[in-house]
C-alpha cells in the first residue's frame, strides 16, 4: 500500500538522491532537510520537522544526528512509524585513527535514542552493523545501498588511467588512502594518476608537494565529469583504512574499472571476488595491484556484473518496500 513518506537527512548527497527516487517509485515521499547551523535556527528547524511530520506516515531519516533524534521522538509522539538509516562517521569510532564520533557520552546517547526509538534500523553493510553492534548494544539490520548501474555504466574505450575519488583532508590521508595512492604513483610514473575529490585544508599542499609529474589533483568535479572519469580509468584505487560502505568505489565498479582495494571495513563485501587487494598503508604494494589490474582489465566487465548482481537500486527498492510493509503489520 503507498504511503506517505519524509525523507528526513541532512545534506542530500548522492545515496540520499538515490532513496528519493526509488522511493518514490512505489510511495508518496516528500523531501526534508534539516538545517544544522546556529541554535535560533534549530529552535525553528525542530517545529518545522513536527508539523511536517504530522502529514505522514512513515519518517525515513538518513543518519544519526541531532535531528535524528527528534525524528525518532516525534514520530513516537505522533504515532507514525520510523526508520533510521545508520553508518558513517556518525555510526563510528576508529580510536587508532580518531575517526568517529562514538567517543563520548553526548554522541553515544544520541545514537542509543535514535536507534531504541526508531521501529527499524539499518547499516550501509555487514561490516558497519558489527562495528555498530560492538560499540553499542542494540538491535539494527543491514541493507546495502544501491547504485544506479544504468547511469554508472561504461561508454567508449578505457585508457591507461588510475583514479580515487575521495574530500582530500588530514583525515583521510589515511582513512581513505590518499597518501599511499600519491606515493604509488612514484613506482608507475609514465600512468596517470588522478584524483577527484574537494580540499578541504591544508593536506592537499603536502600532497602536491610529494607527488610525482603524473598525479593530477582535480579539485571538485561535476556529476558528468566524475562519469567521465569513471567512465575513462581502467583502474579504480581504495587503500582505505576503514569504508563503511565504499558508494566511489562501486560506481566506478558499475563503470567497469577494476578495483584495487584493501581487506579493511567493508570493503571485502563491497567488491567480492572482482579485486586486487592490496596492503592498507603500502605504496609499493598499492602500485603493484594497480600495475597487476592494469593488465587485467577484463576484470572490469566481472565487477560491473557484481555490482549490477548485488548491488542494484531496484534491488534496494524491493527490499525497502519489503520492509516498510513489515513494519506496518507489525
Amino acid at each position: 500500500m503507498k504511503k506517505k513518506i519524509l525523507l528526513v537527512n541532512q545534506r542530500l548527497s548522492g545515496f540520499v538522491k538515490s532513496d528519493l527516487r526509488i522511493l518514490g517509485i512505489d510511495h508518496d515521499v516528500r523531501n526534508y532537510v534539516f538545517r544544522l547551523e546556529g541554535w535560533p535556527w534549530k529552535v525553528r528547524e525542530a517545529r518545522k520537522l513536527f508539523q511536517a511530520m504530522r502529514d505522514c506516515d512513515l519518517v525515513f531519516c538518513w543518519f544519526i544526528d541531532e535531528y535524528s533524534v527528534l525524528a525518532a521522538f516525534y514520530a513516537k509522539l505522533l504515532g507514525k512509524k520510523s526508520i533510521l538509516i545508520a553508518g558513517g562517521a556518525t555510526a563510528e569510532w576508529f580510536p587508532e585513527i580518531n575517526y568517529g564520533e562514538l567517543n563520548n557520552k553526548a554522541t553515544m546517547w544520541r545514537a542509543s535514542f535514535s536507534v531504541r526509538h526508531s521501529d527499524k534500523v539499518l547499516m550501509f553493510s555487514g561490516f558497519s552493523r558489527e562495528h555498530f553492534q560492538t560499540i553499542l548494544d542494540l538491535p539494527c539490520d543491514m541493507l546495502h545501498l544501491g547504485i544506479d548501474a544504468d547511469r554508472f555504466s561504461p561508454d567508449g574505450e578505457k585508457e591507461d588511467l588510475v583514479l580515487t575519488v575521495g574530500d582530500v583532508s588530514q583525515m583521510n590521508l589515511r582513512r581513505k588512502g590518499l597518501l599511499a595512492f600519491v606515493k604509488a604513483a612514484a613506482y608507475l610514473p609514465t600512468i596517470p594518476f588522478v584524483m577527484a575529490g574537494r580540499h578541504f585544508d591544508d593536506s592537499i599542499d603536502m600532497l602536491r608537494e610529494i607527488a610525482t609529474p603524473n598525479v593530477s589533483f582535480t579539485g571538485e568535479v561535476g556529476h558528468q565529469e566524475l562519469l567521465s572519469l569513471y567512465r575513462r580509468a581502467k583502474v579504480y584505487v581504495q587503500p582505505s583504512y576503514i569504508e563503511g560502505f565504499g558508494v566511489s568505489n562501486a560506481e566506478a565498479m558499475a563503470c567497469e574499472c577494476v578495483p584495487v582495494v584493501t581487506k579493511r571495513g567493508s570493503l571485502i563485501e563491497l567488491v567480492g571476488d572482482t579485486a586486487i587487494f592490496v596492503e592498507e598503508n603500502d605504496p609499493e604494494d598499492t602500485a603493484r595491484g594497480i600495475r597487476e589490474a592494469l593488465d587485467r582489465p577484463d576484470m572490469g566487465k566481472v565487477a560491473r556484473q557484481w555490482i549490477v548482481e548485488t548491488f542494484s537500486e531496484d534491488k534496494r527498492r524491493r527490499e525497502l518496500d519489503h520492509i516498510i510493509q513489515e513494519i506496518f503489520e507489525e
